[in-house]
């Protein structure tokens, strides 16, 4: 009498599970990095924006001779918060990956004019799990 042999011997589930098991412990670590990576990328960006938003804001000035703009002085430097950019929409809110929070009030970008409307600008961004890593900060 011939058997009919079409499932699977509980051997063969079990060396799957080991398998995947193993495939799964060499991939963690990877995928952790990945998502910790994507993370920094996403708060690097949201400085990058907030230059952005900073620059804008003093071309603004510059251009309308605004009186309620407090441009540096020469050799100076001024802070613009992030509350104020996103006030008067120079930025949308910004939002961290994981839902945490960012302190508006804390955050801003630092303003120097060396002259000659040429300004440099340095980023300090606040947020629950991240500090920009600048020495103003």
């Amino acid at each position: 009498m011939k058997l009919n042999e079409k499932g699977l011997t509980l051997f063969e589930i079990i060396a799957v599970i080991i398998i995947i098991g193993v495939i799964a412990t060499i991939a963690a670590p990877t995928i952790s990095k990945y998502i910790g990576g994507t993370k920094l990328t996403t708060f690097i960006a949201y400085e990058d924006s907030m230059e952005d938003a900073a620059k804008n804001a003093v071309l603004d000035c510059v251009g309308n001779n605004s009186s309620k703009c407090e441009l540096p002085d020469k050799g100076e430097t001024n802070q613009i918060e992030l509350s104020y950019l996103i006030k008067e929409g120079f930025i949308d809110e910004i939002k961290p990956p994981k839902g945490g929070t960012c302190d508006l009030n804390k955050s801003f970008v630092r303003v120097e004019n060396r002259g000659n409307l040429n300004y440099k600008f340095k980023v300090c961004l606040y947020c629950d799990e991240y500090t920009s890593d600048d020495e103003i900060c």
